[in-house]
C-alpha cells in the first residue's frame, strides 16, 4: 500500500474526522493541564518534548533549536522521565501507559484501539 492509499484509518483518525482536529487538540490540552501538578512537572514535560523534537524531522529540530532552551538542559530528559510527566508505566511493556481519553472513549496508543477502557 504505497503512500497509505487503501490503509484502514485508526479509530483515533476517525474520531478526529468526526469531531475535528480543534476538538481533539483542545481535549488533549485539557488532559495535559489537568495532570500537571506544579511548575517543576510542567518544565520537565517541556524538556522531554523539546528533546523529542530535537530528534525528529527538520521542522521539529528547528523548533527545538529555536525553543530558547539549551540542549544541555533537555538532553537526557526523556531517559530521566518520571511518572508525573509520562504517567504510570504499562504493565505489559513497561512503557508509559498509552491510554488517552478522547471524545468517544479511551484511545490506547499501544493497541490502536478506542473503547470504554482502552482495550
Amino acid at each position: 500500500m504505497m503512500f497509505g492509499f487503501g490503509r484502514k484509518k485508526s479509530q483515533l483518525e476517525k474520531a478526529i474526522e468526526k469531531d475535528g482536529i480543534e476538538h481533539a487538540t483542545d481535549r488533549v490540552a485539557e488532559i495535559v493541564a489537568a495532570n500537571i501538578s506544579n511548575m517543576e512537572i510542567a518544565y520537565r514535560s517541556i524538556l522531554e518534548e523539546i528533546e523529542g523534537a530535537s530528534m525528529g524531522n527538520d521542522a521539529s529540530k528547528i523548533f527545538a533549536k529555536n525553543s530558547g532552551i539549551s540542549p544541555s538542559e533537555y538532553k537526557g530528559a526523556m531517559r530521566n522521565s518520571i511518572p508525573e510527566v509520562d504517567g504510570p508505566l504499562c504493565d505489559s511493556c513497561s512503557a508509559p501507559c498509552g491510554n488517552v481519553r478522547v471524545a468517544d472513549g479511551i484511545y490506547n496508543c499501544h493497541t490502536g484501539s478506542l473503547g470504554q477502557n482502552g482495550t
